[in-house]
C-alpha cells in the first residue's frame, strides 16, 4: 500500500556537529557578513531556525505561494546587507510578524462520489486518483516547504474491526489492538471518532526510499486508519513525513460519509 516515500530527514532544519544552535543552513557555507554573525551567535541562530521554521509552516498553508517566496527572497537579501547584530534581530522580527500574518488558503469542502465521503481540504491542495487501486485517492500539498503526498483514502467494504484488521495491519492481542506494521516495537492502536463514524488509529515508524540518498529504514513516520459508518470503512494512510497525524487530523476528523 505504502508508495515511493520521501525522506523525513529532508524536512528537518540542518543540525549542524558541535554546534548548539540550529541556524537554518550550513554554517560551512556561510558567505554572506549576515550569515556569519548568525554562525558565530546562538540567540541569532535560533532566531534563523524560527524564522525558517515560520516560513515553511506559512508556505505550507498560503494562499499565494509564489507571492511568498518571492518576500522571502527579498527578505534574505535584505538580511545579508546587515553588517550587524542590531541590524539583524529587529529585521527577524518583523519578518516573523509578517509571516504570522500570511493569508491562508481557504479551506473546500471537497465530495468525493467515488468513495462516498466529503472531508475539508485547503484550496491549495490537489487531488487525484491512485494510480494502482480502485476508489482510492491521493492529496497532495506542502509539508514543511516540501511537495508531498500528504494522505491516501480508499474505500473498503468491511466494516471497523475487519478492515482494522485486514487492510491496516492492527491486530487483536491480550485484550488491546496494536500495530503488526512498522519497523520498531507494536504500538497500541487508538479509537477516535467523528460524525457519524467510529476509527482506529496508529502512527509508525517506517522506512522511506529518496532518490538522492536511497532507502532508510527507520527514516519517516507513517499515519494507519480506519473510519467506518458500520458497513462501510475508509483506509487512510500517510507516506513517511514527520508528524503525519498534525498534516491530516483536520481532514480526518470532518470527514462524513455521504452514504
Amino acid at each position: 500500500m505504502i508508495g515511493h516515500l520521501r525522506l523525513a530527514a529532508l524536512l528537518v532544519p540542518l543540525v549542524l556537529a558541535g554546534r548548539a544552535q540550529a541556524q537554518a543552513f550550513d554554517c560551512h557555507a556561510a558567505r554572506s557578513t549576515a550569515e556569519r554573525m548568525i554562525c558565530a551567535d546562538r540567540k541569532l541562530g535560533a532566531l534563523d531556525d524560527r524564522l525558517d521554521q515560520a516560513y515553511r509552516s506559512a508556505l505550507d498553508v498560503a494562499a499565494a505561494p509564489a507571492d511568498l517566496r518571492t518576500a522571502q527572497r527579498a527578505w534574505l537579501k535584505q538580511r545579508d546587507a546587515c553588517r550587524a547584530a542590531a541590524c539583524l534581530t529587529p529585521l527577524y522580527q518583523a519578518r516573523l510578524t509578517a509571516l504570522a500574518a500570511t493569508p491562508r488558503a481557504a479551506t473546500i469542502a471537497y465530495r468525493s462520489a467515488d468513495l462516498g465521503v466529503t472531508f475539508p481540504i485547503l484550496a491549495n491542495r490537489q487531488i487525484r486518483p491512485c494510480a494502482d487501486e480502485r476508489q482510492c485517492l491521493e492529496i497532495f500539498g506542502l509539508r514543511f516547504g516540501q511537495r508531498l503526498m500528504l494522505l491516501r483514502l480508499q474505500a473498503v467494504a468491511a466494516p471497523l474491526e475487519t478492515a482494522a484488521r485486514d487492510e491496516a495491519g492492527f491486530e487483536f492481542k491480550a485484550g488491546r489492538w496494536v500495530t503488526t506494521y512498522g519497523r520498531f516495537e507494536p504500538q497500541i492502536v487508538q479509537r477516535f471518532g467523528g460524525r457519524g463514524w467510529k476509527g482506529m488509529k496508529a502512527t509508525i515508524t517506517c522506512g522511506v526510499s529518496d532518490r538522492d540518498t536511497g532507502f532508510h529504514a527507520a527514516g519517516g513516520e507513517c499515519l494507519w486508519a480506519v473510519l467506518s459508518n458500520g458497513p462501510r470503512s475508509i483506509l487512510a494512510t500517510t507516506d513517511g513525513y514527520g508528524e503525519p497525524e498534525a498534516a491530516t487530523r483536520d481532514m480526518l476528523a470532518s470527514l462524513t460519509f455521504d452514504r
